[in-house]
C-alpha cells in the first residue's frame, strides 16, 4: 500500500498554490486504504491496546505488524512486533479519525506511555518494536476472531 500521506505534493508550478497526487496509482491504492478503514475502523474513542489487537488479528495487516509467536504471525504470549510502526501510526490517525492531528511523535508519545505510565504494554529488550501485552488479552482476541 501507498503511504498516502506521502503521496500528495506540493505543486510549485501552479500559480493557485494547488495540492495534487503525484500518479493514479497513489490516488487508487489511497483511496483503497482510506475506504477500507474508514467504512470499517472509524471509531473515535478507541484505545489504542484495542487498535493493536484489531490489526494484529487481521490478516490484511501482517506485513507491518504480527504477532511473534513462533507460527508465523499468530497469537502467542501477548508478543507482537511492528514491523512498519510508522505505517501503525497513520492507520491508528485514520481509525481514531485525526489523520491531520495524530503524527509518528504523537504515537509514539502514546506508545510510551503504555508502557512507562500505565503499565499495559512491556517493551521487550533487545527486539526493537516488539511489546508484550501485559494483561490478559485472550478473550479480545477469541472475540474478535468469532467476528472474522
Amino acid at each position: 500500500m501507498a503511504n498516502f500521506w506521502h503521496s500528495w505534493s506540493h505543486s510549485s508550478e501552479s500559480q493557485s498554490d494547488s495540492i495534487e497526487l503525484e500518479t493514479q496509482d497513489d490516488f487508487s491504492d489511497s483511496f483503497m486504504d482510506l475506504e477500507i478503514l474508514s467504512n470499517e475502523f472509524t471509531q473515535p474513542n478507541i484505545k489504542l491496546w484495542e487498535f493493536l489487537i484489531e490489526i494484529l488479528e487481521d490478516k490484511r495487516f501482517r506485513s507491518i505488524i504480527r504477532w511473534t509467536g513462533p507460527a508465523f504471525g499468530q497469537y502467542h504470549d501477548n508478543e507482537f512486533t511492528m514491523v512498519d510502526p510508522g505505517e501503525v501510526a497513520r492507520l491508528f490517525a485514520i481509525r481514531s479519525n485525526k489523520p491531520f492531528t495524530l503524527n509518528y511523535s504523537k504515537f509514539n508519545r502514546i506508545l510510551r506511555s503504555y508502557y512507562n505510565k500505565k503499565k499495559l504494554l512491556q517493551k521487550i529488550n533487545g527486539k526493537p518494536n516488539t511489546f508484550s501485552f501485559r494483561f490478559n488479552i485472550l478473550p479480545y482476541v477469541n472475540r474478535l476472531r468469532l467476528a472474522y
